[in-house]
């Protein structure tokens, strides 16, 4: 699931890599986890999530639109304890998005 990349002064630093979706009706998803410190890291964990399995027919997600962009400008977040970059522009929603007690499903 991870591997490393080089960062800096020849520091090898664990960066993720995706793993195979289980089956069909799944998806990946994101929880965002909170932080009472609105300048810490972002941490999220990520996982596959079944689509076809819901009691009542309802998920318990939120979805965020979001259009790739130039990697020229990235920030990095926390992704199952790996460094992950992403754009600039998703960082900053990922910021505003995060709640300072619950976790949020995206």
């Amino acid at each position: 699931m991870s591997s490393t990349h080089e960062q800096g002064s020849n520091m090898l630093v664990p960066s993720f890599t995706y793993s195979p979706l289980p089956q069909k009706l799944y998806t990946r998803m994101i929880r965002l986890l909170p932080d009472e410190d609105k300048d810490a890291p972002i941490k999220c964990e990520f996982f596959s999530y079944n689509l076809s399995r819901s009691s009542n027919g309802g998920h318990l997600y939120e979805a965020l639109s979001y259009i790739w962009e130039s990697p020229a400008r990235s920030c990095s977040i926390i992704l199952n304890s790996c460094t992950f970059l992403i754009t600039e522009s998703l960082h900053t929603a990922l910021l505003h998005l995060r709640d300072r007690q619950l976790d949020r499903v995206l």
